[in-house]
């Protein structure tokens, strides 16, 4: 039961990371484009979500990947 529960709260905390990803880009995406333009906010908008896809996703993958190795 207790690799059933730690493999279902992993899968857990990764959407709640994928929804607060979305929710950050997406406020971003709509105070910059108020400011600043639909042209900056869209581009600062679109870093800030590969930044994020990078460091909360990437990243932890390439260290599993590493230490199964």
């Amino acid at each position: 039961m207790k690799d059933h529960l730690a493999r279902y709260s992993t899968r857990f905390a990764l959407s709640g990371l994928g929804q607060l990803m979305l929710a950050l880009t997406s406020a971003l995406l709509l105070l910059v484009t108020v400011v600043l333009g639909l042209h900056v906010g869209s581009w600062l908008a679109g870093g800030a979500l590969a930044w994020f896809v990078f460091v909360w996703y990437l990243l932890p993958l390439r260290s599993r990947v590493r230490t199964r190795r």
